[in-house]
C-alpha cells in the first residue's frame, strides 16, 4: 500500500548510500533517537517529532531527509507539527539530468500480526511539494504499531532510493500505584512512636500503540507532606510559624524501585520539617483529624539519555493516605530498680 503511486513496475526498496556512476543516489543520514510525550496539551510547546540526530522537527522548517523519524503523538496534536515535517531528499551526482522524485510510505512488515489488513495510509500520509519534486511533507495521522518506510525514489532509475523509517513511541495507558503493609493492601496511614513499614510500587503497567518503547523508562515515587494537614496543625495547635517549615527537600523518593517509608513519630517530622519546639504541638494535631496525612506521586517518565529532553512525563496519578490509627505513647522498654537491693 502506498501513500502515493507511481506509474510502471518497481524494483524491491534498497537503500542507495553511494553516488553511482552516470546515476543518481538519495541520501539519508542516519543516528537513532528516544522521544516519549503523553498528551499534546502536555508537550508545552515541544514538537513531539524528533529525527535520528535528536534533533526535534517542526512545521515552519525544511530538513534533510533523516534515516529515521520518530513521532510520540500525531502530528495534527502537536502545536509546532501540525502541518507536517517536510524533509528534502539530496539527489546525486547534482549534474544528474533527470532528478524526478516519487514518494512511497509503506509498513515494514505488512503481514506482522498488528499491520495485518490495514491502510498505511490512515496512519502516515506523504505529499511531494509538486510532481517529481525532491521535497516533500510526512504526516503520522494517528499512533501505528508496525514501523513505516518513507522512500524517495527515483522514477527514472526506480532501484536508487533513499528510506526514512518512520516510529511511534508507545506510552504507558495505564498503571497502578499500589501500597501495601505486610501482605495487606493499605488504605490509611498508622502512626506510632516505632512506626509501621509500607511499601509503595508501581504494578500492571499497560503500554499503548507503538512501535518502540523507551529503554530509558524510569520510574519514580515520592511521599510528601500533605497541605490539608499542614493548614490543620496551624490551625488547631499552638505550633509556631518556624517550628514547622515543610519543602521539598522533606521529600522521600525512589526511582526505579519501591518505595518504603516507615510511618513512626520521628519521620512524621522529617516530612513536615518540624522542629524539637515544636513536636509536642505537632503531635496534638492528630487529635480529631481524619483527612489525608501524606500525599504519595508515582510517575513514568523517558529518563534522559543525552538527547531528549529530561523528564518528559507520560504518566502519573496521586495518592492521599488519609489517617489510621495514632498511638503516639513511647513504649516501655525496660524498668530498674536504684538501688537494686535494699537490705533490713
Amino acid at each position: 500500500m502506498k501513500g502515493q503511486d507511481r506509474g510502471g513496475d518497481r524494483a524491491a526498496p534498497k537503500i542507495i548510500t553511494l553516488a553511482l556512476a552516470g546515476l543518481l543516489a538519495l541520501t539519508a543520514t542516519a543516528a537513532t533517537v528516544i522521544f516519549t510525550a503523553d498528551k499534546a496539551e502536555e508537550l508545552g510547546g515541544i514538537s513531539g517529532v524528533y529525527d535520528g540526530a535528536g534533533n526535534e522537527l517542526t512545521s515552519d522548517g525544511l530538513f534533510e531527509m533523516p534515516a529515521n523519524m520518530v513521532f510520540a503523538v500525531p502530528t495534527s496534536e502537536s502545536e509546532t507539527a501540525n502541518a507536517g515535517i517536510t524533509v528534502t531528499a539530496t539527489i546525486k551526482p547534482d549534474t544528474a539530468s533527470n532528478k524526478a522524485i516519487d514518494w512511497e510510505v509503506d509498513f515494514e512488515n505488512a503481514e506482522s500480526d498488528w499491520a495485518r489488513g490495514k491502510a498505511v495510509e490512515e496512519y502516515a500520509k506523504v505529499t511531494p511539494e509538486s510532481d517529481g519534486s525532491a521535497t516533500a511533507t510526512v504526516e503520522c495521522l494517528q499512533a501505528f504499531g508496525e514501523p513505516i518506510n518513507l522512500t524517495a525514489r527515483s522514477r527514472k532509475y526506480p532501484d536508487v532510493t533513499a528510506v526514512c523509517k518512520l516510529d511511534y513511541m508507545s506510552k504507558v495507558e495505564s498503571a497502578e500505584l499500589v501500597v501495601r503493609s505486610g501482605d495487606e493492601i493499605a488504605e490509611t496511614l498508622d502512626i506510632s512512636a516505632s512506626g509501621k513499614e509500607y511499601v509503595f510500587s508501581v504494578e500492571n503497567i499497560v503500554w499503548g500503540v507503538g512501535t518502540m518503547q523507551e529503554e530509558n523508562v524510569q520510574t519514580n515515587i515520592s511521599i510528601s507532606y500533605h497541605t490539608d494537614y499542614y493548614n490543620w496543625v496551624k490551625e488547631h495547635t499552638e505550633i509556631g510559624s518556624l517550628d514547622m517549615i515543610p519543602a521539598a527537600s522533606n521529600t522521600v523518593t525512589a526511582i526505579n524501585e519501591p518505595l518504603t517509608f516507615v510511618s513512626s513519630k520521628t519521620n512524621m517530622y522529617k516530612l513536615y520539617g518540624v522542629k524539637s519546639a515544636g513536636r509536642a504541638e505537632f503531635d496534638k494535631g492528630y487529635a480529631g483529624y481524619s483527612g489525608a496525612v501524606v500525599r504519595v506521586t508515582a510517575t513514568i517518565t523517558n529518563g534522559s539519555d543525552g538527547t531528549a529532553p529530561d523528564y518528559v512525563s507520560y504518566w502519573g496519578t496521586m495518592l492521599e493516605l488519609t489517617l489510621g490509627t495514632v498511638d503516639l505513647d513511647i513504649p516501655v522498654t525496660e524498668i530498674e530498680l536504684n538501688p537494686p537491693q535494699i537490705i533490713f
